[in-house]
């Protein structure tokens, strides 16, 4: 097992050791995963190479996406560390915006809760379950 930066992590009875010698349980918290990532970045720190380094971690997981149907092989582990790859740069992104990712994750389902309370999952716009929401007898407020 490596982290983003291809450093070698040692299994140790369910959890793992970074290479800083700091015990990562096998489930974190979003707050817990951003919080531990943080030791593994050794960029610049600015936030369009997050951003970047997102936007090229989510390609490469579409190419394995392409190429099980170009292909017709499934390659779940490649994904998996393509995913892995793109939160490292996500949780990054966040935090040079003083965001946390347990902020977004809230956040994103309270959106999705907004959407199917107003029938608006389908569809576009960003705020499309509020212009739904004043449709129907006022706007929506959680």
């Amino acid at each position: 097992m490596a982290d983003s930066t291809g450093r070698a992590l040692t299994q140790e009875g369910g959890s793992v050791r970074t290479p800083l010698h700091r015990e990562v349980h096998q489930l974190l918290t979003f707050d817990e995963y951003q919080e531990t990532i943080r030791q593994f970045d050794v960029s610049n720190g600015e936030r369009w190479y997050y951003a970047l380094g997102l936007a090229g971690e989510v390609g490469e997981c579409v190419e394995k996406v392409k190429k099980f149907y170009r292909d017709g092989v499934e390659n779940v582990e490649a994904v998996r560390f393509e995913l892995g790859d793109a939160l490292w740069y996500l949780g990054r992104l966040a935090d040079k915006y003083n965001i946390r990712l347990s902020d977004v994750a809230t956040g994103n389902v309270e959106k999705l809760t907004a959407r199917a309370r107003t029938n608006t999952l389908h569809g576009s716009g960003d705020e499309r379950h509020l212009a739904a929401a004043t449709d129907v007898g006022g706007p929506y407020l959680g």
